[in-house]
């Protein structure tokens, strides 16, 4: 028979162990899946503390749905965490017809190529993404953090069809929106006369009013901060110097198959410093706003604006550029290392 000092034993490491688990913060991560997606995704995986309940793939994004769903579950694969579930979203804005440019989401289909790269899998019939949604954060024991990074076409229909689930929300990061600074529209496709929007407010204007106008706390990282964080030579070059796994070595191919974006300094870790910031926020400063999201007329559609009627968000204005890229190069390498 088991003795009272090793049951003692037993039952304090079973209680460590749930509390362990207890600590972990919830997460759902609802993605578009760009190339730079998929770096935020990897180093929300890579924290040990950090339970991922959820991945949704938002189908007016840049990548479609179904190819982005497919590059989603092979970065899990990849990463050992098959059991996560994920789910596509609707292709069309809730209104509206704004999109991506085509080239850009053949582009983000297969990640510029490094796709090729990662483990083929299966994906079984799922539910849809705001199904997964609201079935996650019902099912979580305390409110759940989310980090959007695309269009927020799965969130505002999630807030409007269930607008209870607010209470099941603990922090929305959102990487969208340019609150003092120019749009970024024109860099992408020089027809759109919009010089005030950025890409992922542009795309579902009306969504991200309904997220902003929710009632749950935001962390916006717009254009304001995001263009403080370009992708560097020099970061790109350690990044080559530490292939040491698979892991590592598909993500600097990301890197690699947009060098030509690094050397003319016009690739930023849009996603990534959310990503970052959604698990520590130290790294940034930031201010309260009210905010509100514009609908029409069509050159300002998707502009973000201070409004004393808006909404209070919390918008980050500056970064510690140096300590964000370490802790990057430190989850790229030495995380994924062990």
């Amino acid at each position: 028979m088991m003795s009272s000092a090793v049951r003692l034993f037993v039952f304090c490491v079973i209680f460590l162990l749930s509390s362990l688990t207890d600590a972990a913060r919830s997460f759902i991560i609802d993605t578009d899946v760009g190339v730079d997606d998929e770096l935020a995704i990897l180093y929300l995986l890579a924290q040990k503390d950090i339970d991922i309940k959820a991945i949704t793939v938002v189908g007016t994004g840049e990548a479609h749905c179904p190819a982005g769903l497919r590059n989603v579950a092979g970065l899990l694969a990849l990463m050992h965490h098959k059991n996560i579930p994920i789910a596509c979203g609707t292709d069309v804005p809730m209104k509206g017809t704004h999109q991506f440019p085509d080239w850009l989401r053949q582009l983000a289909d297969n990640l510029v190529g490094a796709a090729d790269l990662l483990p083929q899998v299966k994906l079984p019939p799922s539910q849809t993404a705001i199904q997964l949604l609201e079935s996650t954060l019902k099912k979580a024991k305390e409110p759940v953090e989310i980090l959007a990074i695309g269009p927020l076409t799965n969130l505002g229909g999630l807030v409007t069809q269930v607008p209870e689930i607010k209470n099941n929300i603990k922090m929305i990061y959102i990487m969208g929106g340019a609150v003092d600074t120019r749009g970024n529209l024109a860099d992408v496709d020089h027809t759109i006369k919009n010089t005030s929007a950025e890409w992922n407010f542009y795309v579902d204007p009306y969504a991200a009013d309904k997220v902003l106008r929710s009632g749950i706390p935001i962390t916006l990282v717009g254009l304001d901060v995001t263009n403080q964080v370009p992708v560097t030579q020099s970061f790109y070059q350690k990044l080559k110097e530490n292939q040491t796994n698979l892991a590592n070595q598909f993500f600097y191919e990301l890197f690699h198959r947009n060098e030509a974006e690094i050397y003319e300094h016009k690739w930023y870790f849009w996603d990534v410093l959310s990503a970052v910031i959604a698990y520590d926020n130290s790294i940034v400063q930031s201010s309260h706003k009210k905010l509100r999201v514009v609908l029409s007329p069509e050159e300002q559609a998707g502009s973000t604006i201070v409004d004393e009627k808006g909404n209070n968000v919390q918008v980050c204005t500056s970064v510690n550029k140096g300590r964000f890229e370490n802790i990057l190069m430190e989850t790229l390498t030495k995380k994924m290392a062990g």
